[in-house]
C-alpha cells in the first residue's frame, strides 16, 4: 500500500514538447530531517520509479492533448485496428471495436474539447495498462462558457496499441449504486481507515471465484500481485497480507471516496480515492491517491468479479520528487556541467 506505484507504456503518443517548470519545494522539507527520512525510506525506489512515472505522464498528456487540439486521427492512431472501446460521456453511450470507428466517434463527439489536463496517472508496466483520470473543459454550445468535468480512462496495450478502453464520465453525486459496488467502496474504506478486510468478506460472494490485482512497481523490481479466480478466503487472505505490510511506515490514515465514474451498462466503476496519511518518523500529512476498479458479473443481480488495485500515482509523486530524481535533476545537473 505504501509507494506500491507502477508505470506501463499504454501512453505513448507523442504531440506537445515538454516544458521544464521550476522547483515548487513541495517535498517532505519541513526541515531536513524530512527529506533525509524520505531518501532514506523511499530513496532507492524513486531513484528507479520517478522517470518512468515522468515519462507516463509526458506521453498521457500529449495524447489526450490531441483531442484538445482537436486532432481526432492523432488520437485514434494509437487504437489497434480491432479492440474493445467502451465510452460513456455525457450524450454519448458507445461500445466500439474499431479503430474507425473510433475515429468516426471523435469527429462526431470530441469536437467541443478545449483542454484537457491529467490529474491522476496510474499506470501498471507489468501489464502494459493503467487507469486515469483527467479533467476536461469543454464548450458544447457555441459561444457560451465552457463547462469542466472530469473522466476516467483505463487502457490496455498489446504491440504498443490500444486494444482496449474505458473512458467514462463521473457519476453524478447522490445517484444511487448497485448494492454491490456500494458494498465494495465502502469495503475498502474500511480497509484503508480501519486496517480490516472485514468488508470484503461481506462484499465477495462466497461460493464464487473472484479476481484481485495489485500494481506492478515502476522500478522493475515488482511484478504485481494477482490472483485469479480464487476463492473468497484466498482474497481475503490476500487482503489482509496487503493491510499488514502497507502500516508498517504509516502513523495514522484518513480516506474518502474522491469520485465514482461507470460504464453505460454499468457493469464496470472506476473509483478513486484519497488516502491522507501521515508516516512515521515525519510531521507531514501527505496526499496519496488510489484508484479501485470493479467489474461486476452479467448476472441479472450483479456481484463483484474483479477488483483491481492501484495505489501509487504518478503526477503528483513525479511533481514532488522531480525535481531530486527526475528529468529536472538531470537538467540541473547539465547545465551546472556546461
Amino acid at each position: 500500500m505504501v509507494l506500491c506505484g507502477v508505470l506501463s507504456v499504454w501512453w505513448f503518443h507523442g504531440g506537445r514538447p515538454w516544458k521544464t517548470h521550476v522547483h515548487s519545494g513541495r517535498g517532505l522539507k519541513v526541515d531536513g530531517d524530512e527529506l533525509k527520512w524520505a531518501e532514506t525510506t523511499f530513496g532507492v525506489f524513486l531513484k528507479g520509479a520517478i522517470p518512468k512515472l515522468e515519462e507516463s505522464k509526458y506521453h498521457a498528456t500529449n495524447w489526450i492533448n490531441n483531442l484538445a487540439e482537436g486532432d481526432c486521427k492523432a488520437w485514434a492512431s494509437a487504437f489497434a485496428e480491432k479492440g474493445t472501446f467502451s465510452f460513456n460521456i455525457p450524450s454519448s453511450q458507445q461500445q466500439l471495436a474499431t479503430r474507425g470507428q473510433v475515429l468516426k466517434y471523435c469527429k462526431e463527439n470530441l469536437s467541443h474539447i478545449k483542454g484537457m489536463r491529467l490529474r491522476w496517472d496510474f499506470p501498471d508496466m507489468a501489464r502494459l495498462s493503467g487507469v486515469a483520470q483527467v479533467e476536461v473543459f469543454s464548450q458544447p454550445i457555441k459561444n457560451e462558457p465552457v463547462q469542466k468535468s472530469r473522466w476516467a480512462l483505463y487502457a490496455s496495450v498489446v504491440n504498443s496499441q490500444i486494444t482496449k478502453l474505458n473512458m467514462f464520465s463521473e457519476a453524478r453525486k447522490g445517484d444511487p449504486l448497485p448494492a454491490a459496488i456500494d458494498a465494495a467502496v465502502q469495503a475498502n474504506i474500511k480497509r484503508l481507515n480501519k486496517r480490516d478486510c472485514g468488508g470484503f468478506e461481506s462484499a465477495l460472494p462466497s461460493s464464487k471465484t473472484e479476481t484481485w490485482s495489485m500494481q506492478s512497481l515502476p522500478d522493475g523490481s515488482s511484478k504485481g500481485m494477482e490472483l485469479d479466480e480464487k476463492p473468497r478466503d484466498k482474497i481475503l487472505g490476500k487482503c489482509r497480507q496487503e493491510v499488514k505490510n502497507g502500516w508498517k511506515l504509516v502513523d495514522f490514515q484518513y480516506s474518502y471516496v474522491d469520485g465514482i465514474f461507470s460504464s453505460a451498462n454499468g457493469r464496470t466503476f472506476i473509483v478513486f480515492f484519497h488516502n491522507e496519511r501521515m508516516y512515521k518518523g515525519i510531521a507531514d500529512v501527505t496526499d496519496d491517491p488510489e484508484a479501485l476498479m470493479i467489474q461486476l458479473t452479467d448476472d441479472p443481480l450483479p456481484s463483484i468479479h474483479e477488483l483491481h488495485f492501484s495505489n501509487v500515482e504518478g503526477v503528483h509523486l513525479s511533481e514532488e520528487w522531480g525535481w531530486k530524481y527526475g528529468w529536472e535533476s538531470r537538467q540541473q545537473r547539465w547545465h551546472w556541467w556546461r
